[in-house]
């Protein structure tokens, strides 16, 4: 029986954001790709680092964090706690546990017949810097939403699951994490691997973004992507039912800003917001989307 060639990883993708922000529904899109196996949230960097950075990663050197992540992952997240002992026991350096997290997510998609990986955990948004330096053909998907629907969101969330999120009920809570990781999305502008999307935009005109991430990654759009009512199931984690509102049709949810919060706290969520660096956020996505179109036209005419 002739054996099965195992296609070649070419690249791994991290999507990232605030939370609450778009991005389970952006995961069900790209995992409609051919192409592309997806992955739950693995949360492997911010377990193994800590949204305070340890000073030896200046070095390299191990957090001491990592075996636990590393075991956390493969148990809590991927459901393969057989893989645990791919990592040694005691790690000294950074790059050795991170290597070994690779390589379980490669050989998962290299088992599912797949050349190419999608990681969503929002929140590694701020670790983008470290990603960059360990994981060779890494690219970045952010997803921007308006801040107002975020702090909206994160509150609602709360108040629904408050076993797990009470202590996000305060405004405040949503206004640092939004303008934490909208700051972190602006440092990563212009660079090389890097897209960013406005959620906004990719439920409005799907064809239209998704057909720029992909040309960004070097792959076909399949229009199939943007139907993500027959698939929601399988790639969102059902224990996870905060994220059930991205598994249904295509759309715009109305703002829930005004119901949740009286007027006078309002308007200092809108005073705290850092619409500046929001507004250069949208604006280079907004400027990149209408470049890939004409690139696109160009490439169309040209029979690409």
């Amino acid at each position: 029986m002739p054996e099965i060639t195992k296609p070649e990883i070419t690249k791994r993708i991290f999507l990232i954001g605030c939370p609450r922000s778009g991005t389970t529904i952006a995961q069900v899109m790209l995992a409609g790709h051919p192409e592309i196996l997806s992955f739950p949230e693995t949360q492997f960097f911010k377990w193994a680092v800590g949204l305070h950075r340890r000073p030896q990663l200046r070095l390299g050197l191990a957090t001491g964090h990592e075996r636990r992540a590393f075991h956390r992952c493969m148990e809590e997240r991927l459901d393969r706690p057989d893989l645990k002992d791919r990592l040694p026991r005691q790690p000294l350096l950074f790059r050795t546990a991170v290597n070994a997290y690779i390589s379980v997510l490669d050989e998962l998609a290299q088992d599912g017949g797949k050349g190419i990986w999608l990681e969503k955990t929002p929140l590694h948004v701020h670790f983008t810097d470290l990603i960059e330096k360990y994981v060779p053909q890494a690219h970045f998907i952010h997803v921007v939403r308006r801040g107002c629907d975020v702090v909206a969101s994160i509150r609602d969330r709360a108040l629904r699951f408050s076993d797990r999120f009470g202590g996000q009920k305060d405004p405040e809570v949503g206004v640092l994490r939004w303008n934490s990781a909208l700051r972190d999305t602006r440092r990563c502008l212009g660079r090389e691997r890097h897209t960013v999307v406005l959620y906004e935009t990719l439920v409005e005109q799907p064809d239209r973004v998704l057909s720029m991430i992909c040309d960004r990654l070097g792959i076909a759009y399949d229009p199939a992507m943007k139907a993500v009512g027959g698939r929601s199931e399988s790639i969102v984690e059902t224990e996870l039912q905060w994220l059930s509102g991205a598994t249904g049709e295509l759309h715009v949810p109305r703002s829930k800003f005004a119901q949740l919060f009286d007027e006078p706290t309002q308007a200092k969520i809108l005073e705290r917001l850092d619409f500046g660096t929001y507004e250069e956020v949208r604006k280079l996505a907004e400027a990149s989307l209408e470049q890939a179109d004409r690139s696109l036209e160009v490439g169309a005419g040209q029979g690409r």
